[in-house]
């Protein structure tokens, strides 16, 4: 050992390490004295030093000893010097060491072992070494937040039992269902998607958006009734989408809209009639619908003019209501501060 590695390892000796907020004294060190010597000292200190070993001074036994210890520094490791020793050694330390692998030396064991560890890491597992096996090990490897391993798994049915897991946890739905990958997704997958959250219909292919499921999704949230395709949109789908949402009338075939099916949007919310069909305003159901209306809105909706008198005698008794009234039947004009046309 010269008298200047003496020097420089005594210069190193006194760094601290792996400490982003600190200076790596070895990164500093010039190019011409990171000599075998001082560059094994340096790993010693910290396997992160890898990096700033020079090119030609990385040898096989150096980055062995780095990424035995550290896995995830064999990123540093040059193609040429990665060995299946060195490569099973950095996994075992770091699974996430699996990505720095060459796809050439991912041998099934490797990867079984990597994602058994950490299941997020069936991402860096070739496509043609996810088995089935694989990737239940992976799922059941990682928590139940952990959705985003759902779009490496190619099988429907794994991905299922990732839907039942993840769908437990307090993270979005819409997301979870949204990470499976297209061509993955059959019948049975989106009914159980739109059962997690009705919203999913949305990422449902055409193809699959069956009755069974689309009844399913409109029964959770009826506004959905507009990603049902019109085929689709019979009585029953129609109803089951009406009784949750009343706004879903307006996507109701107009040979749908029944009398049975308009009087059930209108205990749902008076302001139904506005989507009702011009014969099925009559003046005994415009006169429910103000009736059990707390918005004068709905007289925007209410075509006969005795009844918008009857209502101008009747609820505008000063000044404050009148505005209201007249307000209500202008859309876009803002109402009084005291509230948005209710009667009083």
């Amino acid at each position: 050992m010269t008298e200047q590695e003496r020097i420089d390892i005594a210069y190193l000796d006194t760094g601290v390490y792996e400490n982003p907020w600190r200076e790596n004294l070895f990164e500093t060190l010039p190019e011409d004295r990171k000599t075998a010597e001082v560059c094994r000292f340096a790993i010693k200190k910290s396997a992160f030093n890898i990096e700033f070993v020079p090119e030609a001074m990385k040898t096989p036994e150096l980055c062995l000893a780095a990424a035995g210890h550290r896995g995830e520094t064999l990123k540093f490791v040059p193609d040429r010097l990665k060995t299946p020793k060195m490569c099973r050694a950095a996994v075992d330390s770091n699974s996430y060491a699996l990505y720095y692998v060459p796809e050439g030396l991912k041998p099934p064991e490797l990867c079984m072992t990597a994602v058994k560890r950490n299941g997020l890491v069936l991402e860096a597992v070739p496509g043609e070494l996810r088995t089935p096996q694989i990737c239940r090990a992976a799922l059941k490897a990682v928590d139940s937040a952990d959705y985003k391993i759902l779009p490496y798994i190619p099988y429907p049915d794994i991905c299922l039992e990732g839907l039942k897991k993840f769908g437990m946890s307090f993270v979005d739905k819409f997301e979870i269902f949204a990470s499976i990958a297209p061509e993955v997704m059959t019948g049975e997958l989106a009914l159980h998607g739109v059962g997690m959250d009705a919203s999913c219909l949305s990422l449902v292919p055409v193809e699959l958006r069956t009755e069974a499921v689309c009844l399913r999704a409109v029964s959770g949230d009826g506004i959905l009734l507009h990603e049902v395709p019109e085929e689709l949109r019979t009585e029953r789908v129609c109803e089951a989408a009406v009784s949750s949402n009343y706004l879903a009338l307006e996507y109701v075939p107009k040979h749908l809209k029944t009398d049975r099916l308009c009087e059930i949007a209108l205990e749902r919310d008076p302001l139904a009639i506005r989507f009702f069909n011009p014969e099925q305003l009559t003046p005994e159901v415009c006169n429910r619908a103000l009736a059990r209306a707390d918005d004068l809105r709905v007289l925007r909706y209410i075509p006969f003019e005795d009844i918008h008198m009857k209502a101008l005698g009747f609820y505008c008794t000063n000044y404050e209501k009148t505005f209201d009234f007249f307000a209500a039947h202008e859309p876009g004009t803002r109402h009084a501060e005291s509230g948005p046309g209710n009667f009083r």
